[in-house]
């Protein structure tokens, strides 16, 4: 075969194969498509269902948006059919309002996109929350936790299911208090993060890893280089993204300052508990004498398996600096918040008890966050920092626990510590205040402070003790009124309760106003019962007499009460003595919660300033109330103001000053006449 003929035939070969190659290569081709087409309509209806829960509005969403207005002004007309909020809805929503003159509404069934709604019901509260109830905030979310929305400024409640949100982005947020009513749109707003443990750079994918408060996030960065495993710093975010970082961090002063606090931590207001067990977000130690055991992370510490004797103690610490420790149940799940410092276990014959050690600043983190909310302003935070942390250095000076080798409990006794979780509103707090103590001349303060005021604070008289502090005078927290006033008179006090007074500082409280409905006689053994156990505390402030106006040992045959009166008040209102008649006797009660806890064992109803009712209550708001009988119920009215002790700061009030302007210390120096305010000497 010549080479023409060979060439030819090869050809033909070739061209045979190469078909064959070529079908199996467009088959190959075929159903790479098949498949990309496949996932892309997955992708874009996933993608469509996303966008429409974000892009659209819920009914039920737009009813908790209305809810703010009462149940009488809730949608309930027709269009309900409709998953998403429609022209017909709002329409119906504005003539059951009756603002369809005021405003109009162009579309009719079809759907409104979010911003159309917001844009409705923003008109809507310019003519209804004439109160300011509603507000719209940027919050940074960060993840979901039994049903409540964990953002950086705190714990939120929704009582409808929100769009998915995306972890470490901010939203602006319709709210009242801490409950969500709504979403409006993503925020471009920056927000920082304190106290991140960079835990990996991932640069194929331009993120980070790093944890916060105790729990783990992914976030992406174009500024990568700036980082490296183990850095603790400050991020700086928007848009869910990481911008940069700072390396200054100002809770390191607590390095500075290495003070400690003792702390004895309460099981159910008891000193002692039956076992112990503890877990740890790292890995931990314990050091018994000269003898150390090591626990790995999560791993779970029971004083069943570490035999602790009778007399000793054991200690429980990290050496990983962000170590928090968790009070367990045994089946090593945390039932407490988290616990800086170390953890020591003592052992007597009465049983087992805990005493935490902890740095006083990272203590101030958590009280700061038991004592008050984290929405306030962060300039009524950071007075609540300044005094709290006063507090406590007076406090250290007492000995009441030194039997149990701790100098304060976490409870109301002392201050509440660790009953919330510390947020970044907090530890900002006390940062920025970081070692700031009140000075009266050359002595600490003793910075006590309450929830609410009925609109005038008091001084040391409300707890019948001789003496005044110098820097605890009485206040008028009335933002129009002067600091002369005299409200000691009942006539006088009587007409000034009753009014709901909108111009004081802390008017936005709850428990501004309150109104307790009591009945001694119902409850005649419980109160009896209070009256023993305040009088075995304090013999002086409760005293006993008998028909004849005699002094008198018990209450044996005093019968039912047949009156309540008020017998002296304070200068700012509260009661400072009061009697309970009796057929065949008489009490007399001095100091002002000896008055709140006796007449708390009768509360048969309480109704709140916001229109909320409670019962059951053991302990009345405040001292600061009138006294009524209804003949008809047989009960005794008390119109009051207020919730607390009533002396030094008025926490609510510390809020409103901060959002009218007032920056800490300005707020502080107005609660505490004459103090100054500067680093711990």
């Amino acid at each position: 075969m010549d080479r023409a003929a060979k060439t030819k035939k090869y050809r033909k070969k070739t061209r045979r194969k190469q078909n064959g190659h070529n079908r199996f290569r467009y088959l190959g081709l075929l159903a790479g498509l098949l498949l990309i087409a496949a996932a892309s309509v997955l992708f874009l209806s996933k993608n469509k269902e996303a966008s429409e829960e974000y892009q659209f509005v819920t009914a039920d969403e737009w009813q908790a948006m209305l809810s703010v207005f009462g149940d009488d002004m809730v949608f309930n007309g027709p269009g309900l059919d409709s998953a998403y909020v429609t022209g017909v809805m709002v329409k119906e929503t504005l003539r059951n309002m009756g603002l369809s003159s005021e405003i109009q509404v162009t579309q009719d069934k079809e759907r409104l996109r979010r911003n159309e709604v917001t844009g409705y019901y923003e008109r809507i509260l310019d003519y209804l929350d004439i109160g300011r109830k509603v507000k719209c905030e940027p919050l940074l979310y960060l993840k979901m936790k039994k049903n409540q929305y964990q953002m950086l400024q705190g714990t939120y409640q929704c009582n409808f299911k929100l769009p998915k949100l995306e972890s470490l982005q901010a939203y602006e947020f319709y709210l009242q208090d801490d409950v969500l009513l709504g979403l409006k749109a993503s925020s471009t707003d920056s927000f920082e993060l304190n106290e991140v443990l960079i835990k990996k750079i991932e640069k194929k994918k331009k993120q980070i890893i790093f944890t916060y408060n105790s729990n783990t996030y992914k976030a992406k960065s174009k500024q990568l280089a700036q980082f490296q495993d183990g850095m603790e710093c400050t991020l700086i975010l928007k848009n869910g993204e990481v911008q940069k970082a700072k390396k200054i961090i100002l809770h390191d002063i607590a390095k500075k300052n290495n003070d400690q606090i003792n702390v004895l931590l309460l099981n159910e207001n008891k000193i002692y508990r039956e076992s112990v067990h503890l877990i740890c977000n790292c890995d931990f130690h314990t050091t018994n004498g000269e003898k150390l055991k090591r626990y790995k992370k999560k791993e779970e510490l029971s004083t069943g398996k570490i035999k602790l004797q009778r007399g000793s103690h054991i200690t429980v610490s990290s050496k990983q600096k962000n170590a928090l420790f968790y009070i367990s149940d045994g089946a090593g799940n945390p039932i407490s918040n988290g616990y800086y410092g170390s953890m020591i276990i003592y052992r007597n014959e009465n049983g087992y008890y805990i005493v935490n050690k902890v740095n006083i600043e990272r203590y101030l983190y958590s009280v700061v966050a038991s004592e008050m909310p984290s929405s306030f302003d962060i300039e009524a935070l950071k007075a609540q920092a300044v005094c709290a942390r006063s507090y406590v250095y007076r406090q250290m000076e007492s000995t009441e626990y030194k039997d149990y080798h701790a100098q304060v409990d976490d409870s109301t006794n002392y201050q509440v510590y660790n009953r919330s979780e510390a947020v970044e509103a907090d530890r900002q707090a006390v940062d920025a205040t970081a070692g700031e103590l009140m000075y009266y001349g050359d002595e600490i303060v003793t910075a006590y402070y309450f929830s609410t005021s009925c609109g005038y604070t008091s001084g040391m008289e409300i707890w019948n003790q001789e003496g005044e502090l110098a820097y605890l005078k009485p206040k008028s927290l009335l933002i129009e009124d002067s600091s002369k006033f005299d409200l000691s008179d009942e006539k006088k006090f009587s007409e000034y309760i009753v009014q709901p007074e909108e111009s004081a500082y802390d008017a936005q409280s709850p428990y501004f106003r309150w109104e307790a409905t009591v009945n001694p006689n119902d409850s005649l053994s419980g109160m009896e019962w209070a009256i023993e156990q305040r009088r075995a505390l304090n013999p002086g402030n409760i005293q006993y007499f008998n028909a004849n106006g005699n002094s008198a040992a018990s209450m044996d045959g005093f019968g039912l009460v047949t009156g309540i009166q008020c017998k002296k008040r304070s200068k700012s209102g509260a009661v400072l003595e009061l009697t309970l008649i009796f057929e065949n006797g008489n009490v007399k009660i001095s100091s002002e919660y000896n008055i709140r806890n006796i007449l708390g064992n009768c509360i048969k109803q309480i109704v709140y300033a916001d229109g909320k009712q409670g019962n059951g209550a053991v302990l009345l708001p405040s001292a600061y109330f009138t006294i009524s009988y209804d003949a008809r119920s047989g009960s005794y009215i008390l119109h009051g103001g207020g919730n607390g002790h009533g002396m030094g700061m008025s926490q609510y009030a510390a809020d409103g000053m901060g959002r009218s302007g007032w920056d800490y210390k300005k707020i502080l120096q107005y609660f505490y006449d004459g103090i100054e305010i500067h680093q711990k000497e």
